[in-house]
């Protein structure tokens, strides 16, 4: 069993577990420009007002003057079919039907994903090859826990040439309580045969941490990413890393 030494942590592994966007994958280089996408075709296409449109990205956490993110906000922590409910939810609020307010919403994103290549969107974060390998090369299994669906994901590992590093990837189709229910991480450790004990999280939202520590895993890890801060975590990381560097692995073979 590797040690690994975070900070003023050291602990034994078996198994890292990782969330996917803002821990392995830059979550503003993406995630900012998908929602942008998204208003672009409700004001160009679906003839919605540019006030409504900003009231729609505003209900995703995003201010519509400074782009900002809430790091607690829905375009960070709700899936795809989350946000489709919110963004019909506010279009219901502004007048329209909901029957209506929905397939407007589902139509929305189908046609702003279409409006961009993943390839163009898409980067890793820094690091995080060299510490995948590191976790390799030391026997670590590794593990990925997201939100996003698995054709989707397996598209961005394999942009970013990280699929290889893989032993399992869950995501929220697979579970019928996604995050911060503490299920993915249970999934995870029975395919791999590792106890949650054995086992550590590392990811950027509070919901990593609490799904973590719900499963009873040896270590949770907050990473910031440029959106959230150190406060974020509080009373749930057990220790918050300003990047994956600092995440040291001994014993690699």
């Amino acid at each position: 069993m590797a040690t690994l030494r975070i900070k003023d942590k050291s602990i034994k592994a078996k198994l890292a577990i990782f969330d996917k966007d803002g821990t392995i994958v830059d979550f503003c280089y993406t995630w900012e420009k998908v929602a942008r996408a998204r208003i672009k075709v409700m004001i160009e296409k679906m003839g919605i007002s540019s006030s409504l449109a900003n009231e729609i990205l505003s209900s995703f956490g995003i201010d519509p003057a400074t782009g900002t993110i809430d790091p607690r906000g829905p375009l960070v922590q709700a899936s795809q079919e989350d946000e489709v409910i919110i963004t019909a939810s506010v279009l219901y609020r502004s007048g329209y039907h909901w029957d209506e307010a929905y397939q407007i919403a589902k139509k929305v994103f189908e046609t702003a994903n279409n409006l961009y290549r993943l390839e163009d969107l898409t980067k890793s974060v820094p690091g995080i090859f060299d510490l995948l390998s590191r976790l390799k090369r030391s026997g670590i299994k590794i593990a990925l826990a997201t939100i996003d669906d698995y054709s989707r994901t397996l598209k961005i590992l394999e942009i970013t040439n990280l699929k290889k590093f893989f032993d399992f990837i869950v995501t929220g189709k697979d579970v019928k309580n996604t995050k911060p229910d503490p299920e993915m991480i249970f999934n995870i450790c029975q395919k791999l045969k590792i106890s949650p004990g054995e086992s550590i999280m590392i990811g950027d939202t509070i919901n990593d941490m609490i799904m973590g520590k719900n499963a009873g895993v040896a270590l949770t890890v907050g990473v910031l990413n440029g959106v959230n801060s150190p406060e974020v975590f509080s009373g749930w990381a057990d220790v918050v890393v300003n990047s994956l560097a600092e995440i040291k692995v001994e014993g690699e073979n």
